[in-house]
């Protein structure tokens, strides 16, 4: 007679059912422990947030992200990233147009690797009026610091 393997006691396995035996009351009390434990979970939970409430009665709270908070980043273009590189970039763009075409941002977009929308984000990170085109008359020499145009602006009291 071949040899038996000895009975794994395992609290996740559910015992079988015998014929005097109600499988039903069995499963019931299987979830019933289930539910206990995953109490006892919560409660550990909740007994840690208690634990951690400051004297003024509220949790710390770490601050939800936003759209209004997003503060913005650079332009993606690496030649946008420095006032001299964006001006001197636009600035030869704007004379590898062909002659018969008007140096509108439209047309330097269409010809460039630059949509209207990145090169007005530039133009409003650098502090330029939208309406500062066409770029012959930057100086790619002055000092112009980034701000992103997304960043709240803070109040001068």
């Amino acid at each position: 007679m071949p040899e038996r393997m000895p009975v794994v006691d395992d609290a996740r396995q559910l015992p079988m059912p015998f014929p005097n035996q109600d499988p039903g009351r069995d499963l019931l009390i299987h979830v019933i422990e289930v539910q206990s434990e995953a109490l006892r979970h919560l409660a550990a939970i909740n007994q840690h947030l208690l634990q951690n409430v400051q004297g003024n009665g509220h949790r710390p709270r770490e601050p939800e992200p936003s759209a209004r908070d997003h503060t913005g980043y650079g332009p993606s273009n690496p030649k946008h990233r420095t006032w001299r590189g964006f001006a001197m970039d636009m600035q030869r763009q704007v004379r590898e147009l062909p002659s018969n075409v008007k140096p509108t941002k439209t047309n330097v977009a269409s010809h460039g690797s630059d949509t209207v929308r990145a090169i007005n984000y530039a133009m409003l990170g650098y502090g330029l009026d939208l309406r500062d085109w066409p770029p012959d008359r930057w100086d790619p020499e002055q000092d112009h610091a980034w701000r992103s145009p997304k960043r709240p602006k803070t109040r001068q009291i």
